[in-house]
Formats: C-alpha cells, sequence, structure tokens
C-alpha cells in the first residue's frame, strides 16, 4: 500500500505550474494499479484536477472536502498491520498536524510501514522510527523526476 502526501513545495505558483504537473502526471502514473490514497494540505487544488483518481485523494483545506477526509481515514484503517510505504514530499512544517506528525505516528503503530521524507527543508526523521523512516535533502519536484519513472 502507499500513502503519498504532498506538501506545500508542489504548490503551484507562477514559477513552478510546468514542474508541477509533471510531477503531478508522474505520480498518477505510478499509483495506478496500485492500492494508494493521496493526501495534501495544498490549497491551489491541483489534486482536483482530473490527473489522479478523485476518490482515492483528499485535500482537506479546500471547500467541499469532508467526504474525502472520511475516505482517507477510512483508508488508512485498513492499512493496520500490511506493508505501507508513506511518501511525504515537500511538507516541512507549514500543516505538520496534517501529514508530518500523523505519519511517523502511523509508522510507530505499523511495524511494516516505512517513511520517506522529501524536502528541501526539514527532511529530518525522528530516531525513534529507526531503520522504519529515510530522509531526503532534495526538492520534491525532482525527486519525483528522477524516482517516479
Amino acid at each position: 500500500m502507499l500513502l503519498i502526501g504532498i506538501g506545500s513545495e508542489l504548490e503551484i505558483n507562477e514559477t513552478n505550474r510546468d514542474a508541477v504537473d509533471e510531477a503531478y502526471r508522474r505520480i498518477a502514473s505510478y499509483v495506478k494499479g496500485r492500492p494508494y490514497f493521496v493526501l495534501t494540505g495544498n490549497t491551489d487544488g491541483k489534486i482536483l484536477d482530473g490527473t489522479l483518481f478523485h476518490g482515492l485523494v483528499s485535500a482537506p483545506n479546500l471547500e467541499g472536502q469532508e467526504k474525502s477526509w472520511q475516505s482517507y481515514m477510512n483508508w488508512l484503517t485498513c492499512t493496520l498491520n500490511h506493508r505501507l510505504v508513506i511518501l511525504e514530499i515537500g511538507e516541512g512544517f507549514r500543516q505538520p498536524q496534517l501529514m508530518r506528525w500523523p505519519f511517523e505516528k502511523v509508522v510507530m503503530y505499523n511495524k511494516k510501514a516505512v517513511l520517506i521524507r522529501v524536502g528541501k527543508s526539514f527532511p529530518q526523521v525522528p530516531k525513534e522510527l529507526g531503520e522504519q523512516a529515510v530522509s531526503l535533502a532534495m526538492d520534491g519536484c525532482s525527486f519525483i523526476e528522477e524516482v517516479l519513472r
């Protein structure tokens, strides 16, 4: 199972639109046929543009996304005691209560889970997670371009 958290590094602005569009295309291609869910705190609406299947995404900071949050919580419950890769891309500390801290908690409770935290700033992971967590200090779009082919 794959949980992807898309952070503020991948929020669309005037300088990164093409890179973010390509990142979302690569994510959509990579998750096709896999059990996945994508979560974001971004408010640019990019996650809802149709690139990813709407039933498997949640943007709780956008209006009208209450049902998607419940879908996420249900999906997350089904990951207990299953192999789970959590890929957090570019979140930092903008909204740690949405992804950063909950993702760490999931990894602490699910010994079959692994956290991969990617970001230009604050990619650190708690030492208590041991080998269940990896920190990569790099730009989220660059990571997606290099790894999700």
